[in-house]
């Protein structure tokens, strides 16, 4: 269903929680799915991803048909999509993995990382959709001329390249915007 989403002309909006423990996730769950919204990412925004598990599968138990994505905070793919994979395999699916850092170098021809990443990926089993992080905030500064040669390069290593303003609640401006939409 949310890939179909993902192809429609519509805005699409799928909230962020920054979770504390699984009650408050479920009942922030709760509002996502009553404002309408197909699904949310939740995040461990100021813990541990190892205490972040057993939070995640307690709230996929709890909520086995809602769309979910995770963003295990400041861990690449080459980190989390074996724990996805084990987490899959175990019945607790999570539908996308957010990367902060794709690892997208628009320096350099080749990716080295970012296909360490799409190797991985594979090799796991995880087949959930990749949103990865490109020209985000807290990494190296991308000049808004490689805007889009940075987006053009991820192309091919994610589902949806994704990107920020300068912090959290900072939009990214236009330019960005529109150089990541025409690669």
């Amino acid at each position: 269903m949310f890939e179909e989403l993902l192809k429609s002309p519509e805005t699409l909006v799928t909230p962020v929680i920054h979770v504390l423990d699984a009650g408050q996730a479920l009942r922030n769950l709760d509002i996502v799915g009553t404002a309408g919204c197909p699904g949310a990412f939740l995040i461990n925004h100021d813990f541990a991803m190892e205490p972040f598990l057993a939070i995640l599968q307690e709230v996929r138990t709890a909520r086995a048909d809602m769309w979910l994505g995770v963003n295990f905070l400041a861990q690449p793919g080459d980190v989390a999509f074996p724990v996805l994979g084990n987490l899959a395999r175990a019945g607790h699916v999570f539908q996308a993995y957010w990367a902060d850092d794709a690892r997208i170098d628009e320096r350099q021809t080749a990716q080295e990382e970012a296909e360490n990443i799409a190797r991985i990926r594979v090799e796991c089993g995880w087949d959930g959709l990749y949103f990865g992080g490109v020209a985000f905030k807290k990494q190296r500064p991308v000049d808004a001329d490689a805007y889009f040669d940075a987006a053009r390069l991820a192309v091919p290593y994610v589902d949806v390249v994704t990107t920020s303003g300068v912090a959290t609640g900072h939009e990214p401006g236009l330019r960005k915007v529109e150089s990541f939409r025409e690669a």
